[in-house]
């Protein structure tokens, strides 16, 4: 750290002492007075009754007219006695007012003045300002047992709640937007309405002042705030602070509060390029075709984070010059429309129209796998492939099977994938009057849930892929392609069998659990749990009926047979991608510097809200010479002496520099020469050395 000198520290302290006294010469130029209040203007008190109001406007209006003054103060102050009149003569305007300090017709009061500032008061045309609004009172509104029980519900849900007044016309104009926005906002957030005459609600969405008690909206009506499904009491809430458009009340619920990610639009080779073939095989494709070019709606944006997992999500803009190549390439006809690209060889699935959440939420759950289903990490167990778990049709059954084609990705396997989901179609579609004849066995246990069918990436999953397929030739199918190799996908069948237990062994068996207290013990607990395996290789050829055929043989043998099996753990399954950071939480990830940034940009916000509070003027004053004159004390303590000894390298406490200038204070300054201040650096050296 480098170390400043007395003289630099002094002008530094004298340079920022004149810079705060600068502000503060400057700072009342730039905040606007506080209005005076509509009462004083008119000459009337807060509990005058609506007919006291009316003969306090004639008599100041009859007086101001009486009296002979300018014309331009007759002008200006006839026109804040209007302004006064309109507020405190109507009902809901003078509720708003006395309770939130609400007057939204101040700023056409400023125009007014500038307006007719010159002009006689015979010529003003009042009123000056629009009538309140009509109709806003049928619009449905919340009350608190209603906004309880809307909080409630929506507990899974972001819960955007507007406040408004039926005397605004702000919130009147408000009205087409924010039913816009519910319909972008539906599936992904609650919306509700508080009007202010619902005052235990509307006190408590309202701020409250640094100063005072007064509850206000800071930003006019309407206020919006929003409740995050991890907040659910006041303390948290969240103002929209943005435009009042719906593009930009859309994107901050869904962006800035829900951390949904953002879909890209994409043309036809960034589409082919960037999505189809980065993304890999192991995810479905999902093309949301626009004819607006808005943003992706966030209940598709939701859905892209639910489904990260399975799907990938991409916006095509729709054009006429372009409609041809796409009802060419993919089947899309007109937009809106939704593509769903799934297994490779098969026609994409297609919804024209208009989706609303409900029906986009059902065809994501129909479609977020393949039609063959691939073995994962994240299926294995839903599919019923995994020893650790159990089979789809429950817990009560012991024995189960699972067919898996495995290879690297390609055309063999694309074209044996093809295969096995013609095998798939055969087990679903025979007659279930056969079923107890062997060659139908197959399709029995599949209609059980005994038995599933799914394919598995080798490549990737190639330590899984080597353990079921421990042959001389399984870097066919396993494994990443080495120079020479062919690809030869593999099929091979897998059953799982958990033994029956009696009750006393059960009992047994948790008593033995309960007593274990080691690593050992739990580990040894958890290969206890894993089913028995027995793994059957296929070797014939890809023929359809032949495929079917030798399932429901392993499962006659599986079912009535006494095989040989073993038993122990299996490689596990690893995820493809790593996951993003926006799939895993909904909290926002910030760099160090936009961090800060962020906390800058609150505290100014917070400096600026004080600043505009004049009673907070004389306590902000007060701060400001307070640390300065600490500051500029503090850079005193810099004497010749310390900081002589710190260019030397050394460091002498506070006392220690004291003590050595109380013992040298009867020589006279100029006897502190190099020579004088070298001895007692030395002396000081010594001293903090010990005896020798």
């Amino acid at each position: 750290m480098v170390a400043l000198s007395s003289s630099t520290m002094h002008a530094v302290a004298s340079m920022i002492l004149t810079i705060l006294v600068i502000i503060l010469a400057v700072l009342p130029w730039h905040i606007q007075a506080a209005p005076k209040p509509l009462y004083q203007v008119l000459g009337a008190a807060q509990d005058f009754s609506a007919n006291a109001i009316e003969v306090a406007y004639q008599q100041a209006r009859k007086s101001l007219l009486s009296v002979k003054t300018k014309e331009q103060d007759a002008a200006l102050k006839l026109i804040e006695i209007e302004h006064a009149y309109e507020v405190l003569s109507n009902d809901l305007r003078r509720r708003d007012y006395d309770l939130f300090q609400i007057d939204e017709l101040q700023s056409r009061i400023a125009e007014a003045k500038k307006q007719y500032a010159n002009s006689p008061v015979e010529s003003i045309p009042f009123p000056l300002w629009e009538p309140p609004p009509a109709g806003m009172k049928q619009l449905s509104t919340l009350c608190e047992p209603s906004f309880r029980v809307k909080m409630t519900k929506a507990s899974c849900f972001l819960a955007v709640v507007q406040a408004y007044s039926n005397a605004s016309p702000k919130s009147h104009k408000f009205v087409h937007i924010w039913n816009r926005a519910g319909v972008l906002l539906e599936g992904v957030a609650k919306l509700g309405r508080v009007e202010l005459g619902e005052t235990p609600l509307s006190f408590l969405l309202a701020e409250r002042t640094q100063a005072t008690t007064q509850r206000v909206f800071r930003h006019g009506l309407p206020e919006i705030v929003a409740f995050t499904p991890s907040c659910r009491h006041l303390g948290c809430l969240t103002r929209f602070r943005g435009e009042k458009t719906v593009d930009a009340l859309v994107e901050w619920a869904a962006t800035s509060l829900l951390k949904l990610p953002r879909i890209l639009y994409y043309g036809a080779k960034g589409l082919m390029t960037d999505v189809i073939q980065k993304t890999g095989p192991h995810k479905v494709k999902v093309i949301v075709f626009s004819n607006t070019g808005e943003r992706a709606a966030p209940y598709i944006r939701q859905a892209a984070k639910q489904y990260w997992d399975y799907a990938v999500f991409a916006m095509v803009l729709w054009q006429e010059q372009n409609s041809t190549f796409w009802e060419t390439r993919v089947g899309v006809k007109s937009a809106p429309a939704v593509v769903f690209v799934k297994d490779p060889g098969l026609e994409p699935v297609i919804y024209h129209g208009h989706m609303n959440s409900s029906v986009f939420q059902q065809a994501m759950e129909k479609h977020k796998t393949f039609e063959l289903p691939q073995l994962r990490s994240i299926t294995a167990a839903e599919l019923g492939c995994d020893a650790s778990g159990y089979s789809k049709a429950g817990n009560d059954t012991n024995t189960w099977y699972c067919v898996v084609v495995a290879g690297r990705p390609g055309s063999e396997l694309t074209q044996l994938r093809g295969v096995m989901r013609g095998v798939l179609h055969n087990l679903t579609s025979e007659d279930e009057t056969n079923e107890a004849s062997r060659p139908l066995l197959g399709a029995k246990a599949f209609r059980e849930k005994r038995l599933s069918l799914a394919w598995l990436d080798g490549e990737t999953q190639k330590d899984f892929c080597y353990f079921y397929l421990h042959s001389a030739n399984m870097f066919e199918a396993c494994g990443a392609r080495r120079f020479g190799d062919i690809d030869v996908p593999k099929i091979f069948l897998v059953r799982y069998q958990h033994q029956n237990i009696t009750v006393e062994e059960a009992i047994k068996e948790a008593n033995k659990q309960r007593r274990a207290r080691n690593l050992w013990a739990a580990l040894q607990d958890d290969t206890e749990n894993i089913a028995s395996q027995l793994v059957s290789k296929y070797n014939g050829s890809e023929e359809v009926s032949e495929i079917v055929t030798w399932i429901s043989q392993m499962v006659y043998e599986g079912d009535n047979e006494n095989l040989p099996n073993f038993k122990g753990s299996m490689p596990r399954l690893v995820p493809e991608e790593k996951k993003p950071r926006w799939a895993e939480q909904t909290q926002e990830f910030l760099s160090a510097g936009r961090e800060k940034l962020a906390n800058g940009k609150q505290l100014l916000a917070a400096v600026t809200g004080y600043l505009k509070d004049l009673k907070m003027l004389p306590l902000l004053f007060f701060l400001i010479l307070f640390f300065g004159a600490q500051f500029f004390i503090r850079s005193r303590n810099y004497t010749p002496l310390r900081q002589q000894a710190r260019h030397h390298g050394e460091e002498v406490s506070q006392g220690e520099v004291q003590s050595l200038e109380k013992k040298k204070a009867p020589l006279p300054e100029k006897q502190f020469d190099q020579t004088d201040d070298s001895m007692n650096l030395e002396g000081l050296r010594r001293r903090k050395e010990g005896p020798t």
